[in-house]
């Protein structure tokens, strides 16, 4: 009697997990991703930017609902600017953030097991940059980072004046190395702000930023170049293929003196 009992339950405990893995493959196959990369006006990338999801009732309107198990879900950009989060099908509402940028929302419908595509190009906050005042130069540091990943080596940020020897070399070893790298050196201006940087991704992909506290106007940028945002920072590719020297203030550079590019500026002060 006991064994015939004991031979019950082990088919009952044999059912409840088949039965419980049929729902959870169900599930799997139910849910889909919706995923997307982040970008400043510039094309930059932006980590840690703040990705919210909500679901949409059947009639159109926020539900602010969690999309699942009664939660509202969110997820944040990776050193890339790219964000993925599984979903059951339905319709939601996807909201970016990040300081100094406008919220921008898209309504997503995701279909069962087929992921879904969601880009952002953030625009500058006007209020926020009023508050800000005329330019946060921190804001090149930003760009540098984003263009060169989360991992690359900082070569350092060359105050006025102070000699800029020990980041030039890094920067030249870096990029010798094929290693992605940041290096930053403030200019002394007439009447503004001036600071020039490059960055590498370590791919052959070297960028200029150029900070203007002033700002610079379009007819100085070449096709092309990215026209300045509210933070007065340029981002202008270097010519391909890449080549970093030093020109004569011992500063790295990757354009040629007396080039139309901006940069040419850190050749001469």
């Amino acid at each position: 009697m006991r064994q015939n009992e004991a031979t019950v339950q082990s088919i009952l405990v044999v059912l409840f997990l088949l039965i419980s893995l049929q729902d959870t493959s169900r599930t799997l196959e139910d849910e889909a991703a919706i995923h997307g990369t982040v970008k400043d006006p510039n094309g930059a990338v932006i980590s840690s930017a703040s990705v919210r999801i909500n679901r949409i009732a059947e009639n159109g309107d926020s539900s602010g609902a969690a999309p699942q198990s009664g939660r509202q879900r969110s997820a944040a950009t990776d050193v890339s600017g790219q964000f993925s989060v599984k979903l059951p099908a339905g319709s939601y509402q996807v909201c970016v953030t990040y300081e100094g940028f406008t919220v921008e929302c898209q309504t997503i419908k995701v279909e069962k097991g087929q992921d879904v595509a969601a880009d952002f190009s953030l625009t500058l906050d006007p209020v926020w940059e009023k508050e800000h005042g005329r330019a946060d130069s921190e804001v090149m540091d930003q760009r540098l980072r984003a263009l060169a990943g989360a991992a690359a080596i900082d070569c350092g940020h060359v105050q006025v004046k102070a000699s800029p020897a020990s980041a030039t070399k890094c920067a030249v070893r870096a990029f010798r190395q094929g290693k992605p790298f940041v290096v930053r050196y403030d200019i002394a201006g007439i009447d503004s702000e001036l600071a020039g940087g490059f960055a590498s991704n370590g791919d052959g992909d070297v960028y200029g930023v150029l900070f203007d506290s002033m700002g610079m106007s379009g007819g100085d940028l070449k096709d092309g170049e990215t026209m300045p945002d509210g933070s007065h920072t340029f981002i202008m590719p270097c010519p391909r293929p890449a080549r970093i020297r030093v020109n004569k203030y011992g500063r790295a550079t990757c354009f040629k003196k007396k080039s139309r590019n901006p940069l040419w500026m850190l050749d001469e002060e």
